[in-house]
C-alpha cells in the first residue's frame, strides 16, 4: 500500500488519504470555532440562529469589519484543536513516506492555517501557482489541503490541480508586481494549457497531499455558504541547506513595551 501511494504521488503529483482525521478531533475543532464566532458576534451585539455560525455568523462579522474575520483566522493556527488535526499521526506517517524518510526522522511544519473563503468571494480564488516560492527556499516538502467543517465541493471552490505538472519543476512560473504576496508568484496560462485541470472534491475527513511543484489553486466559492479548508507544508529537516523560519511575532494593538510602561506608570 505504501509503495502504491508513492507511485501514485510520483506519477500524478498528489494522493488523497481517505481517513486522515478522527471524527472526534474534527468535532472538537468545529466546536471551538463555533464558540469563537459566537464570542465575536456577542461583542458587536449581533446574533444568528444556532447552527448558522459558520455562514450567517461569519457574514455578519465580515459586514462589521474584516479585522474580526482576520482575528479568527490568525488565532486558529495556534489552537491545540487545530494542531491536533494538522499534525495527526495519519498525516505524519504519509508525509514521511512521500518524503522518503524513515519513521523516526524529524519533519517541520510551516504555513499551517485555516482558510475561510466567504460566499461568492473571489479573494481566495488564487491564480495557478506552485508553492516553491511561498515557503522555505530550496526545501524538500509535501503540502496538505483538506476540508475542515464540511465536504469540499466544486461549488464551494475545492482544490484544483494539474496532474503530473510537478514533473516540469517550476516551468511557467512568473512574478506579478503590485499584488499581495499570496498572489505574487503564479504559473502562466500557457503552461496550464499543457495539462488537464482536475477538481478534487473531498469529503470531511479526507486530505490531499501534493508535491511542491504541482500547479494548483483553490476554485471560486460560488455557493451561499463559507468554505473552510486546512493547509500546511511539511519539510524534510535532515537535508543539506534546510533552515527553519525565523519567527517574528508581531503584537496587534499594544506592544509588551507599551503595556509595561502603562502598568509601571500607575
Amino acid at each position: 500500500m505504501e509503495n502504491e501511494m508513492r507511485e501514485e504521488y510520483q506519477e500524478n503529483g498528489y494522493v488523497v488519504l481517505d481517513s486522515a482525521f478522527r471524527q472526534a478531533d474534527l468535532d472538537a475543532f468545529s466546536g471551538e470555532l463555533r464558540r469563537m464566532v459566537r464570542f465575536k458576534l456577542d461583542a458587536i451585539g449581533e446574533s444568528v440562529p444556532d447552527g448558522d455560525e459558520f455562514s450567517a455568523g461569519i457574514a455578519s462579522l465580515e459586514a462589521a469589519g474584516h479585522a474580526l474575520i482576520a482575528d479568527i483566522s490568525d488565532t486558529i493556527p495556534s489552537m491545540p484543536s487545530f494542531l491536533r488535526l494538522v499534525t495527526c499521526e495519519e498525516i505524519e506517517v504519509a508525509v514521511k513516506s512521500l518524503l522518503q524518510v524513515d519513521t523516526g526522522a524529524p519533519i517541520y511544519l510551516t504555513n499551517g492555517a485555516a482558510i475561510v473563503a466567504l460566499p461568492h468571494d473571489r479573494d481566495f480564488t488564487y491564480g495557478w501557482h506552485k508553492d516553491v516560492f511561498y515557503t522555505i527556499p530550496r526545501s524538500h516538502f509535501v503540502q496538505l489541503w483538506a476540508p475542515l467543517v464540511q465536504d469540499s465541493t466544486v461549488e464551494l471552490g475545492t482544490l484544483q490541480v494539474c496532474p503530473s505538472s510537478h514533473k516540469t519543476g517550476v516551468r511557467g512560473s512568473k512574478v506579478v508586481e503590485g499584488v499581495p504576496n499570496r498572489h505574487r508568484y503564479i504559473v502562466d496560462e500557457e503552461e496550464i494549457r499543457r495539462w488537464n485541470v482536475l477538481d478534487l472534491p473531498l469529503k470531511l475527513g479526507q486530505a490531499a497531499l501534493f508535491h511542491g511543484c504541482l500547479a494548483h489553486r483553490s476554485g471560486a466559492n460560488t455557493s451561499d455558504i463559507c468554505r473552510y479548508s486546512l493547509v500546511g507544508v511539511f519539510h524534510q529537516v535532515e537535508r543539506e541547506g534546510f533552515r527553519p523560519l525565523l519567527m517574528r511575532g508581531e503584537f496587534q494593538g499594544e506592544s509588551p513595551e507599551s503595556y509595561f510602561r502603562e502598568v509601571m506608570s500607575r
